[in-house]
């Protein structure tokens, strides 16, 4: 069931896997940094309206390079709230621009020191097997 959508986002509830799943599209290479954080906020709320335990992120499309001090943001407003929520696993399925994927791999690497597990894909259905288990 579709519970948001912007010109750079789509999030689906799927009940099945108590997952949010969110899909980024093209159009994130034109997004501001409070876009940006409103998503991130957006995909909070949701987690914690719906008790969802699961993200998939799939990033294949994603293409905004997020500035260190956006990824700070991340760290401090996002992955802490999502470990507070008890978000159990996070599966992204990376993006081919490597400025972007970049940017992505050292968000979730300022990360490691929080309990998130976190595991990258290229595969849609792989990455739903891994929320499963």
């Amino acid at each position: 069931m579709k519970v948001f959508e912007n010109k750079f986002i789509v999030m689906y509830l799927n009940n099945d896997l108590s997952s949010l799943d969110h899909y980024w599209t093209g159009s994130s290479v034109s997004m501001k940094e409070s876009d940006y954080k409103d998503i991130m906020n957006e995909i909070v709320k949701q987690v914690e309206h719906n008790s969802l335990k699961h993200l998939m992120s799939d990033a294949r499309l994603f293409a905004y390079a997020i500035a260190p001090s956006l990824q700070e943001w991340t760290n401090e407003n996002f992955f802490a709230k999502l470990l507070d929520l008890k978000l159990r696993k996070y599966a992204i399925l990376l993006t081919t621009d490597f400025i972007a994927q970049l940017s992505i791999e050292q968000t979730i690497e300022e990360d490691k020191g929080q309990a998130l597990p976190i595991q990258y894909f290229d595969d849609e259905l792989k990455a739903k097997e891994w929320l499963k288990k």
